[in-house]
């Protein structure tokens, strides 16, 4: 019992700084200090259990709610957009699993000369992405329940902010001026948009193998 009551206060306490003071977190595990916040594996296994709730709870009561298709106006691409998302919610998991390691592998690419290897770089995401993937997990919960008609604006508003997060973090990790994060975030951007055409044909390919949908999909509806 008292394992589990510190277990739960270092959880707690790994959420409140990854808030207030990220860059201490991430520095402590680097620096090899394992017991004073939550490890980065059991810290992101706790998000994706989150994350994987929240999503069963809105595909279960709140289908509707995550329907991106009707911000497009052709029907196939409607559908397109329905089944992309549908694939994403339904392997959300493996969505992580993938992204991680690839951002990690970018921001190696991008901070190559400040200090941190690349399993270090995981650690960061880790840590990022799962406090990032609780956030909006339980904040999206009161959205879709109190107030579904602004669930897609919460959801972009909150990308923009994540963008925001992740840059006041490496900010204070490897030390560097507003101009040089600034630069920084752009190269990263840059890379991280080739990254994401190419998980978005994978992902594409992927459909049309396993029949998620076909190209007929695309052809505009007969009159």
């Amino acid at each position: 019992m008292e394992n589990f009551l510190n277990y739960d206060n270092t959880f707690i306490k790994t959420n409140v700084h990854l808030v207030t003071r990220p860059a201490q977190v991430i520095h402590a595990y680097v620096n090899g200090i394992r017991k004073r916040y939550s490890s980065p594996i059991s810290y992101f296994a706790i998000s994706l259990t989150i994350s994987g709730l929240y999503i069963f709870f809105v595909q279960k009561f709140y289908p509707d709610v995550m329907d991106m298709s009707g911000i497009y106006s052709g029907e196939g691409t409607q559908e397109v957009t329905r089944k992309i998302t549908e694939f994403l919610m339904d392997y959300n998991s493996l969505f992580y699993f993938f992204l991680i390691p690839a951002m990690a592998f970018i921001s190696r690419l991008v901070f190559l000369r400040n200090g941190y290897n690349y399993t270090e770089h995981v650690v960061i995401y880790l840590y990022t992405m799962s406090i990032s993937a609780i956030i909006s997990s339980l904040i999206s919960i009161v959205m879709v329940i109190a107030f579904p008609d602004y669930y897609l604006a919460w959801g972009m508003t909150f990308n923009i902010m994540m963008v925001l997060y992740h840059c006041y973090i490496l900010k204070q990790v490897f030390e560097l001026s507003l101009f040089g994060i600034i630069k920084k975030t752009l190269l990263f951007l840059l890379i991280f948009l080739f990254f994401y055409i190419g998980i978005s044909i994978i992902i594409g390919i992927l459909l049309f193998v396993f029949g998620g949908f076909d190209p007929a999909d695309f052809t505009p509806p007969q009159n």
